[in-house]
C-alpha cells in the first residue's frame, strides 16, 4: 500500500470514530519528513488524484497557498503554505468547519478574537463559497467592534492542535520565511457560513480565483519538505 493510501485510510479512521487525539496523531506522523515526501511522491504519480489536486489548489485571497491533497467524505486534507515576501494582511475570520493541523515548516502565532463594545470597530460579513471553495461571495452584515485576546498560540514545527469553527482568529506567519501547514477540514460542514471582518466598508466583492497549475503545486509541495 502505498504511502498516500495509507495516510488517507488512517486519517479516515480516525474521522469515522469521531477521535480528535487520533487526527492529531495521524497528522503529526505523516508530517515526518521521510513519510510527507513519499506521500507527495505517491499523490504526484496518481494521475487522476493529482489533477483533481491541481484542480481544486489556489492562491487563497488572506495571503497564503491553498493545496487540496484529497478530498474523503469526513474530511478534507490541506497544505498551506504561506510564501515568503508576501505582503497580504489577513482578515479576522472563522470557518464552516473544526479543523487539526500541524506545522511543517516556520513558525507561527494565532491571534484570538471576540466581540466587544469597548473594542476596535470593523465591519462583518458573511462568506459563503461554492463546492471547490474557489468561488465565493461576502454579504455585507453590520458594524461591529472586536477585541483581542492577551495570550496568543505561538507555533513551530511539529506543534499540532484543533481549532473549533465558531472561534474568531488571525494566523501570523512572519514574513522573512516560508510557513507551511498539513490540515485536516472535518467534513460535512458544522455551518453554512464564516464571519469575515473588515476594518473599512467596500462593494462586496465575489471571488473567483484561478487553480494552480502542476508546477505550482509540485513546487509547494517540495518546498514542505526542503530545509526542515
Amino acid at each position: 500500500m502505498s504511502a498516500y493510501t495509507t495516510a488517507i485510510k488512517q486519517l479516515g479512521t480516525a474521522r469515522e470514530n469521531a477521535d480528535p487525539s487520533a487526527t492529531l496523531s495521524c497528522l503529526r506522523a505523516i508530517a515526518q519528513p521521510d513519510r510527507l515526501t513519499a506521500f507527495f511522491d505517491d499523490l504526484s504519480a496518481d494521475t487522476e488524484a493529482f489533477a483533481a489536486c491541481c484542480r481544486s489548489s489556489y492562491a487563497h485571497e488572506n495571503g497564503f497557498i491553498k493545496i487540496i491533497l484529497h478530498t474523503a467524505p469526513t474530511f478534507r486534507l490541506r497544505l498551506h503554505c504561506w510564501p515568503k515576501g508576501r505582503t497580504i494582511v489577513e482578515k479576522i475570520h472563522s470557518h464552516r468547519f473544526d479543523f487539526s493541523s500541524v506545522v511543517l515548516k516556520g513558525h507561527l502565532n494565532h491571534s484570538l478574537w471576540h466581540e466587544d463594545p469597548s473594542g476596535t470597530p470593523y465591519h462583518l460579513y458573511r462568506y459563503m463559497s461554492e463546492a471547490d471553495a474557489r468561488k465565493s461571495t461576502l454579504t455585507y452584515q453590520g458594524p461591529r467592534r472586536l477585541k483581542e485576546a492577551p495570550n496568543h498560540l505561538g507555533l513551530t514545527v511539529g506543534d499540532a492542535y484543533r481549532l473549533e469553527h465558531t472561534l474568531l482568529h488571525t494566523v501570523n506567519a512572519p514574513g522573512d520565511m516560508d510557513v507551511m501547514t498539513l490540515l485536516l477540514e472535518e467534513l460535512p460542514h458544522v455551518a453554512e457560513s464564516a464571519d469575515v471582518y473588515f476594518q473599512d466598508t467596500r462593494p462586496a466583492p465575489a471571488y473567483d480565483l484561478p487553480h494552480l497549475d502542476a508546477a505550482a503545486v509540485r513546487a509547494v509541495m517540495a518546498g514542505a519538505v526542503t530545509g526542515v
